[in-house]
Order: structure tokens, then C-alpha cells, then sequence
């Protein structure tokens, strides 16, 4: 088996991103990274703060032997809330 990358940039006023994805069989990732290149807007820094809050709390509630669907709606309903 073949694990395949591939890396994206992308640049968008006031913020950048720096993407990685790969796959390994039917086993799929990504690893990704947002920054400001300037000065973060206030929406920007509110936008952060809860992709933060409930990124955190979505890692936090994972147990052993869970199902993945249970951290994955907890995550989606979460963002669902916040917006």
C-alpha cells in the first residue's frame, strides 16, 4: 500500500493557509494550518476563538473505544450551535 501526499497554498487578504493531505488505503487525513498575515480582524479572532473552543472540547470528549461518529456529531452540532 501507497501513502500519497499533496500540499496546497493558498493566500487570501489578511490570512494564509498551508494545507497536507494524504491518503494510505481506504484511511484518509489532512493536516492543516490558518495564520494572519497581518493584523486578525475582530471576526477573524472571534472566528478562531471558537473553532478553538470546539476543536478542544471535541478532542477532550474522545474515550477509548468510542465510536468515531460520536466525537464527529459532537463537533457538527457544536458548530452548528456557534453559528
Amino acid at each position: 500500500m501507497h501513502c500519497f501526499l499533496r500540499r496546497c497554498r493558498t493566500t487570501w487578504p489578511a490570512a494564509g493557509a498551508d494545507y497536507v493531505a494524504g491518503t494510505y488505503g481506504a484511511w484518509c487525513s489532512d493536516l492543516a494550518r490558518t495564520y494572519s498575515t497581518g493584523e486578525p480582524t475582530a471576526q477573524q479572532r472571534e472566528a478562531y476563538a471558537a473553532l478553538w473552543e470546539i476543536e478542544t472540547a471535541t478532542i477532550n470528549m474522545v474515550r477509548p473505544s468510542m465510536p468515531a461518529e460520536e466525537p464527529f456529531y459532537f463537533c457538527k452540532q457544536s458548530f452548528e450551535k456557534a453559528s
